[in-house]
C-alpha cells in the first residue's frame, strides 16, 4: 500500500469513529512534525497518508488516537465495576449492583450525578439479578471517581 503513495510515506488505517478528533488535531500534528497529511476513505475506515522527513514519528503519535484505548460498549457488562471508552471523547463508568440494593441505588443516583456533574442511566438486567448503572462522562477520571462513589454509597 505504501508504494502507491511514494517513498517514505507512512500510511495508517484509522477506524471511522476517530475522524472528527483526528481532523480537529490534524494541523497540530502537521505543524509539530513538519509533515503533510491527507485522508482517504477506505473499507469503512480512513487511510491517513503522512509524508515528510518525520512521517514515522508523526505516525506513531497519530496512532495513539485509537490504539491506546479501544472504544467499547457497556452492553455485555453484567458484573463488577469497569471504566470504558465509548467514543473518542466519552467515557463510561459501569457499576453492576445486586438487585437487592436497587432502592438505595435509586436514592443515591442523584447525589452522585450532582456531585460529579454526570448522567447515570440505570437498567435492570433480569437474567443476571443486577442493575447496571452507566455513568456518562467526558473524562476518564470523572467516570472513575463517580463509579467509585456510587459503589461505596450503595454497597
Amino acid at each position: 500500500i505504501n508504494a502507491e503513495y511514494g517513498e517514505g510515506a507512512v500510511v495508517l488505517k484509522m477506524p471511522h469513529v476517530y475522524l472528527g478528533k483526528f481532523i480537529m488535531n490534524m494541523k497540530d500534528y502537521m505543524d509539530k512534525y513538519g509533515v503533510a497529511m491527507t485522508t482517504n476513505s477506505r473499507d469503512g475506515g480512513y487511510l491517513i497518508i503522512i509524508t515528510g522527513e518525520r512521517s514515522e514519528e508523526a505516525g506513531k503519535e497519530v496512532e495513539l488516537l485509537w490504539s491506546e484505548e479501544p472504544i467499547t460498549s457497556s452492553d455485555n457488562i453484567t458484573s463488577g465495576k469497569h471504566i470504558i471508552k465509548v467514543a473518542p471523547d466519552r467515557y463510561e463508568g459501569v457499576v453492576c449492583i445486586p438487585s437487592e440494593h436497587s432502592q438505595i441505588l435509586l436514592e443515591k443516583r442523584n447525589t452522585v450525578e450532582t456531585s460529579h456533574k454526570v448522567r447515570i442511566l440505570i437498567k435492570q438486567l433480569h437474567d443476571c439479578g443486577v442493575y447496571r448503572a452507566v455513568i456518562r462522562a467526558n473524562q476518564k477520571q470523572t467516570a472513575s471517581d463517580a463509579a467509585d462513589d456510587l459503589e461505596s454509597l450503595v454497597l
